[in-house]
């Protein structure tokens, strides 16, 4: 049990740093302009790229250029002059041309239904469940670990303040 556990904590840092380094992000979808390609509690995995990098066709996540707290991500419908203009698959019109540096990135990959779990994540009762309680398993395992070495290793259980001889 405790092997596993801590396999799949090594795995999950290794995917996330491993995503990092390449430049990915992960983007929970909250509206639906971009359906039917994808839509709300979906994530988009988006790789950053340069400037050039972006044709029509591509989906991108820029910087809404009213409030840069704010992304969109929408399908690029014209290049040119350093200039983009996008447009969400499932909107009659498209955005305004935004410049190339307000680009985060491009979609590299869906992943449907992945950002409610990511939502819910984010709330207390997911915070327990995905990070709590994991630790607090690792912590009990652990324990288990020593109680086990040191009482097998000295051919006594202690209980309780007094010492029996183990059978």
């Amino acid at each position: 049990m405790k092997t596993a556990i801590n396999l799949l904590v090594i795995c999950v840092m290794a995917i996330i740093a491993t995503g990092y380094c390449m430049g990915l992000k992960l983007l929970n979808v909250q509206t639906g302009s971009m359906r039917p390609t994808f839509g709300p509690g979906d994530t988009v995995v988006v790789r950053v790229v340069t400037k050039g990098q972006i044709h029509k066709g591509d989906i991108v996540t820029y910087k809404n250029p009213r409030n840069p707290n704010q992304l969109i991500t929408h399908r690029v419908v014209r290049v040119g002059g350093g200039l983009l203009q996008t447009k969400g698959d499932a909107l009659t019109m498209a955005d305004p041309a935004i410049g190339e540096d307000l680009i985060v990135g491009r979609e590299i990959m869906i992943l449907p239904n992945i950002g409610s779990l990511l939502d819910w994540l984010h709330t207390k009762a997911g915070l327990a469940a995905g990070v709590y309680l994991p630790m607090l398993l690792i912590v009990i395992c652990e324990i288990a670990n020593l109680h086990k070495y040191y009482g097998a290793e000295n051919g006594m259980i202690k209980a309780y303040g007094s010492t029996k001889k183990a059978t």
